[in-house]
């Protein structure tokens, strides 16, 4: 890391802390009176500790952060403490009650599109790719759309088959994961990946 990146980080590490163990208050004899919790009302706020706590566990672990990690294993055991009780416990909360309706829709897209367009022969399986590694993703999508197998006529028409459902309904599932039938693989990720949201129960 540079000295730049180091110091974001210890920051980052900082904030997460805040955010999982509370901000400690003392009183004149050095004895905790009082731990305030992060909201949208404290500084800094819940939001902002939440963004430093992802980036913490998404970067490399180092001994900065051994202690952190342990703190959020806390959250959900408290058996792993220290001896003292976490106060405090992890709590999924379901954000988004149409999640299994998204994935099935976002299958019934990802059917579809495959039946449109092949899969370009001379790169073979993604799954054969030494290490995880193959040509630019962007070169060989540029080749599968270019690379026709069935109309769109067709592909509705199948899926329709497939799966039991209305010609409109299928087209308008189609058209809301591929709008003009342009290939949106990252927007279908963020859909198809969304988790229960974690809650802190104070």
């Amino acid at each position: 890391m540079t000295p730049e990146e180091a110091g974001a980080y210890e920051r980052d590490v900082g904030l997460a802390g805040k955010l999982l163990d509370g901000i400690y208050h003392e009183d004149r004899d050095g004895l905790v009176s009082e731990i305030e919790y992060l909201s949208d009302k404290t500084n800094p706020t819940e939001d902002e500790a939440r963004a430093a706590l992802a980036r913490v566990l998404l970067a490399k672990p180092t001994r900065l952060s051994q202690g952190l990690i342990r703190s959020l294993a806390e959250l959900f055991d408290p058996q792993v403490g220290d001896g003292v009780p976490s106060a405090r416990r992890l709590v999924f909360e379901t954000i988004d009650h149409q999640r299994a309706t998204s994935i099935r829709n976002a299958q019934i897209a990802y059917f579809i599109y495959g039946l449109r367009h092949e899969w370009p022969d001379e790169y073979g399986p993604e799954s054969e790719w030494p290490d995880g590694h193959g040509p630019e993703w962007d070169d060989v999508a540029k080749k599968w759309k270019l690379t026709r197998n069935k109309t769109y006529e067709e592909a509705i028409a199948a899926a329709v088959e497939k799966f039991g459902i209305g010609e409109r309904h299928t087209k308008r599932i189609y058209a809301q994961n591929f709008p003009r039938g342009q290939r949106k693989k990252s927007r279908l990720k963020r859909r198809t990946k969304q988790k229960p949201k974690l809650r802190l129960v104070r």
